[in-house]
C-alpha cells in the first residue's frame, strides 16, 4: 500500500526537435486521490538514458531488461523483441532461450525447416519440411534422372531440356526455336523444337508439311567462275523468291528437278543482269527439287555478291506463264521446248528430236523452202586415183544433192586448182543415184574458163599452176569430180558452190560461125558476117573471167594500178596461192574501189590473213565505184607468195540474206591505245565482235577511236552485234587496257 504521504513519479523523455535538448517531464500522483498532475520539468543537454517501463524515483537511469541472459535457461515472461547478427550463429540446446537472428542488414533469418543447423542451412539446402535436397554447385551440369537434384541455379547452366528431336516425347520445356539447314523428319507422337530460318523468323507450315528452304551465298566470284547451290527439297513449297545482286554482269539459272540427284530436269529459268542491277523475282516451283546457279560474266571478280532463295506463302505466276512471264506454247508433244545456239546445226534421223535452234543473238531460226547456196571446200593436196575432190573427206563417195526433205541443189559451180609441179593427171565429173555403188555416169559440164559453148563429158587434164572453172546441172542424186588419172608431181583440189537455182549454161560466145541474113533496118544495110574472130569483154552476156594479176611471186608490198571494170553489176575475187616461202610469212590483200577514176579509194573487202597455199575467195560484191585495185601487204622474213588475182564479173545484183562468216582472231597490240579491229567493208551484212579475254574491251565505228566510255563496252566472254536490220560498213576500232587481250571478229 502506498501511504498518503508517498508519491509515485513517472519520467517521460521528450526530444525537442528545435535545439536538440531533451526535456524531462515529471508527473506525480496525488496520494490522496490518485489524480496525476505535472510536478516539474527539467531541460538538460546530455546524452539521455534509454528508459523503458517504470523507474523508481530514487534510480531513474536504470535500463529495463529481461530476466534471463541470452544463451541461458529461460525464466519469467517473454519480453525481448529485438534480434542480433552473428557471423557464426549460436548453438542452443533444449529449453534455452536465444536472440532472434538477423542478417548483416538486419533482415530476420527464418528457418525453412524444423531447425537451422549448418548442415541444413538455407543457402546449401532446400527442404519442404519433410524432404531435403542439396543445391547443385554452379559448375555442376544437369544430370538426367538425378533424384537429389531439385533445380540448377548455376548462371552458366542450361535449363531442363525436352527430349531430342525425333524421339518419343516425355516432356517439353524448350519454348525457343532452332535453325536447321535440313529440317528434321518426325513421326507420329514425337516432339520437335520450333523451327526458325537463318534470320530467326518462325517457319510456318505450308500445306501438309513444312518445307521452307533457304539459300544464302555472299562469297565473291572470280571472272568466269560459277556458284552452284545444293539441290534443295521443295516438295510442298509453291514458289521461290530468288534475289541476286552482284558488282559484275551475271547469269542466273534456276534449275528444277523431279529427283534429288538432279538428273531429271523439269524446268530451267535463265536471267541475265548487268553489274549492280538486281534480280528479285518469284519463281513458280514445278519440280520437287531446285537449284540456284550463278556465273560471273564480268571481266573481274565481284567485290560484292548476295544470292538468296527462300520459299513461303508467295504470290506465284499463273500456270499458263513461264517463269520469264511468257505464255506457254506447246511446240512438240513430249519434245524439248528449250532452245540452244549451235555453230553447226545438228543432223537428225527419222524419229529424233532436238532443241529449238537459236542464232547467236537468241533469235529463233526457222527454215523455209528457200534453200540457200552452200560452199564446200574439198580436201587439199589430192593425187590418188578415184578420189572425189569435191568433198572435205577424201574418198570415192559423192556429194548428196538432196540432203533434206523439201530441198535440193540443182546446179553447181566448181573451181579446180592445180598445184605447182604437175606433170600428169586428169579429172572427170560423174553422177549416180546409188552413190556410185554400181553406176558412174559421165556428167555434162561446161568449162567456164575458156570461150566455148561445147559440153564436156570426158576427162580433163589439169596443168601445173592453173585454175579451172566448171559448172553444170545436178542431174543425179550424187555427183563427184573423180581423179581419173593419178596426179604426178603435184596435187589437185576444188571449191564448189551448190545452188538450188536451176542451172543456166555459161556459154561465152556463139559456138559456130553463122551468117546473118541481109536486109534493111533503121540503121542501114547489114552485110553478111562471115565469122567472129574475137569478142570483147564488154560484149559478154554471161559471167566474165578477168585475170587482174598474173601468177607471180610477191615479195614486197604492192598496190596494183587502177583497173576499170568492163561489164556487169557485181564481181567476186579469187586469189589462188600456189607457193609460200620464208619465215613466218603473211600476206594481206584488200580490195579497194574509187568513185573518181582512182584519186580517192575506199575499202570494199579485206581477205583473212593468208599464210599458206590455198585458194581464197571473197564474197560477191556490188560494183559501186568506177575503178578497182588490190593492196597487197607481206610480212615476215624473206616472204614470198606465188599468187594470182582473178576477178569474175557478173550481171547479178547481190542481195545477201545470209552467208558463211569469216572469223578473224586477234589481240590488243598496245594496251591503252585504240587500234583497228577490222577495216571498212562495203556490203557487210553480218558483224559480231567477241571478247575472248578476261577484261573489258570497247569498240567504235566511223573512224572514231574506241576507249573507256567511248563506244560499246564488251565484257569478258561476251559479244556485240548490231541490232537487226543494221550493219555498219565502216572500219571498227577496238580498245583494251592491257596488251595481249584477245578478241575475235566474225563477219560476211
Amino acid at each position: 500500500m502506498i501511504s498518503a504521504t508517498e508519491k509515485i513519479y513517472t519520467y517521460i523523455k521528450v526530444q525537442d526537435s528545435g535545439n536538440g535538448e531533451f526535456v524531462w517531464k515529471v508527473i506525480g500522483t496525488n496520494g490522496n486521490n490518485g489524480t496525476p498532475q505535472l510536478i516539474n520539468y527539467v531541460t538538460q543537454a546530455f546524452t539521455p538514458y534509454t528508459l523503458v517501463g517504470t523507474a523508481i524515483e530514487t534510480n531513474p537511469a536504470q535500463t529495463i531488461v529481461g530476466n534471463a541472459a541470452s544463451g541461458t535457461t529461460d525464466s519469467g515472461a517473454p519480453l525481448k523483441i529485438g534480434s542480433v547478427f552473428n557471423t557464426a550463429q549460436p548453438t542452443v540446446t533444449t529449453g534455452q532461450r536465444i536472440d532472434n537472428q538477423a542478417t548483416a542488414r538486419g533482415a530476420l533469418i527464418v528457418s525453412p525447416g524444423v531447425d537451422n543447423t549448418p548442415a541444413n542451412a538455407w543457402f546449401t539446402k532446400i527442404t519442404d519440411g519433410t524432404n531435403t535436397a542439396a543445391i547443385k554447385a554452379a559448375s555442376t551440369a544437369p544430370v538426367a534422372a538425378d533424384s537429389s537434384q531439385v533445380v540448377s541455379i548455376s548462371p552458366n547452366s542450361t535449363m531442363l531440356q525436352g527430349v531430342a528431336a525425333g524421339t518419343a516425347a516425355t516432356q517439353s520445356t524448350n519454348v525457343g526455336g532452332v535453325f536447321n539447314t535440313n529440317l528434321p523428319t518426325i513421326t507420329n507422337g514425337q516432339g520437335s523444337s520450333i523451327q526458325f530460318d537463318n534470320k530467326g523468323r518462325l517457319i510456318q507450315s505450308i500445306g501438309a508439311s513444312n518445307y521452307i528452304n533457304n539459300i544464302l551465298n555472299t562469297t565473291n566470284l572470280a571472272s568466269g567462275a560459277t556458284f552452284t547451290s545444293a539441290i534443295i527439297d521443295v516438295l510442298s513449297a509453291p514458289a521461290w523468291v530468288v534475289s541476286v545482286r552482284a558488282t559484275q554482269d551475271v547469269t542466273i539459272v534456276i534449275n528444277q528437278f523431279s529427283d534429288a540427284a538432279g538428273t531429271l530436269i523439269v524446268e530451267t529459268s535463265t536471267f541475265t543482269r548487268l553489274a549492280n542491277v538486281p534480280l528479285n523475282t518469284p519463281i513458280k516451283l514445278s519440280g520437287s527439287y531446285a537449284q540456284l546457279v550463278i556465273t560471273n560474266n564480268g571481266g573481274a571478280s565481284t567485290t560484292s555478291l548476295l544470292a538468296e532463295a527462300w520459299s513461303g506463302v508467295l504470290e506465284t505466276l499463273p500456270t499458263s506463264l513461264t517463269n520469264s512471264g511468257n505464255l506457254r506454247v506447246a511446240v512438240l508433244e513430249g519434245g524439248n521446248t528449250t532452245g540452244v545456239f549451235n555453230t553447226t546445226k545438228p543432223t537428225l534421223t527419222n524419229g529424233q528430236t532436238a532443241p529449238l535452234q537459236f542464232n547467236s543473238q537468241g533469235d529463233l531460226q526457222v527454215e523455209t523452202t528457200n534453200q540457200k547456196d552452200i560452199i564446200v571446200t574439198g580436201a587439199v593436196g589430192q593425187s590418188i586415183l578415184n578420189n572425189n575432190i569435191l568433198l572435205s573427206t577424201a574418198g570415192a563417195a559423192g556429194f548428196d544433192t538432196i540432203p533434206t526433205i523439201g530441198g535440193s541443189y540443182q546446179s553447181f559451180y566448181a573451181q579446180v586448182n592445180g598445184s605447182a609441179g604437175i606433170s600428169a593427171g586428169q579429172i572427170i565429173f560423174e553422177g549416180s543415184n546409188d552413190n556410185f555403188v554400181s553406176t558412174a555416169i559421165p556428167l555434162q559440164v561446161f568449162d567456164d574458163t575458156v570461150v566455148t559453148g561445147a559440153v564436156i563429158n570426158t576427162a580433163q587434164a589439169i596443168a601445173a599452176n592453173t585454175v579451172r572453172y566448171f559448172s553444170g546441172k545436178t542431174q543425179y542424186r550424187q555427183i563427184r569430180c573423180r581423179i581419173s588419172t593419178a596426179f604426178v608431181g603435184g596435187t589437185v583440189s576444188a571449191i564448189t558452190r551448190f545452188s538450188p537455182v536451176a542451172y543456166i549454161p555459161r556459154i561465152n560466145n556463139v559456138a559456130v560461125n553463122q551468117s546473118l541474113p541481109t536486109g534493111t533496118n533503121s540503121i542501114g544495110n547489114i552485110s553478111t558476117v562471115s565469122s567472129v574472130t574475137t569478142v570483147g569483154s564488154s560484149q559478154n552476156a554471161f559471167n566474165f573471167l578477168a585475170t587482174d594479176v598474173a601468177s607471180a611471186a610477191l615479195t614486197t608490198n604492192t598496190t596494183t594500178a587502177a583497173i576499170t571494170p568492163t561489164w556487169g553489176t557485181s564481181y567476186q575475187v579469187s586469189i589462188p596461192v600456189t607457193i609460200v616461202t620464208g619465215t613466218t610469212p603473211t600476206m594481206s590483200v584488200a580490195i579497194q574501189e574509187s568513185f573518181d577514176n582512182g584519186t580517192n579509194w575506199f575499202d570494199v573487202y579485206t581477205f583473212p590473213l593468208i599464210t599458206a597455199v590455198g585458194v581464197y575467195n571473197s564474197p560477191k560484191v556490188n560494183v559501186k565505184g568506177n575503178r578497182v585495185r588490190y593492196v597487197q601487204t607481206v610480212t615476215g622474213t624473206t616472204p614470198s607468195f606465188t599468187r594470182s588475182v582473178i576477178r569474175i564479173q557478173s550481171n547479178e545484183i547481190v542481195t545477201i540474206q545470209g552467208g558463211i562468216p569469216v572469223i578473224t582472231n586477234s589481240t590488243i597490240t598496245t594496251g591503252g591505245t585504240s587500234q583497228i579491229a577490222t577495216v571498212a567493208r562495203v556490203n557487210r551484212n553480218y558483224l559480231e565482235v567477241l571478247n575472248t579475254s578476261a577484261a573489258d574491251l570497247w569498240i567504235n565505228f566511223n573512224g572514231v577511236n574506241a576507249g573507256i566510255n567511248a563506244g560499246f563496252r564488251i565484257s569478258a566472254g561476251s559479244s556485240w552485234s548490231p541490232v537487226a536490220g543494221t550493219c555498219p560498213e565502216s572500219s571498227v576500232t577496238i580498245f583494251g587496257a592491257t596488251t595481249g587481250q584477245t578478241f575475235a571478229i566474225s563477219q560476211y
